[in-house]
């Protein structure tokens, strides 16, 4: 997630804009996490599976993010936050 947000510092820098997939929140799924490697890191496998979580970005506001990952698993996956600010959260199942 710290990755992602880095990167994302160089995306701003870049464009004058953070990568965003969704407005206030997001699901996780390997298409949102796909879709962050290709844009964020070129390609590759740089993020989530590896790790057993799926990742997507969430837009909050105007210049803001949140980044959500959650577990790769059937039922009561743990879901992770980070926000652009460096506030991290853990949901109930974690």
């Amino acid at each position: 997630m710290l990755q992602i947000s880095l990167a994302q510092t160089e995306e701003y820098s870049n464009s004058g804009s953070y990568y965003t997939q969704e407005a206030d929140s997001c699901t996780p799924s390997s298409s949102t996490s796909n879709d962050i490697e290709t844009i964020l890191f070129g390609g590759g496998d740089q993020i989530g599976k590896d790790m057993g979580y799926e990742i997507c970005v969430a837009s909050t506001g105007s210049s803001n993010f949140d980044i959500i990952a959650e577990e790769i698993k059937s039922s009561n996956a743990c879901q992770l936050t980070l926000s652009r600010n460096g506030n991290f959260t853990r949901g109930d199942d974690c």
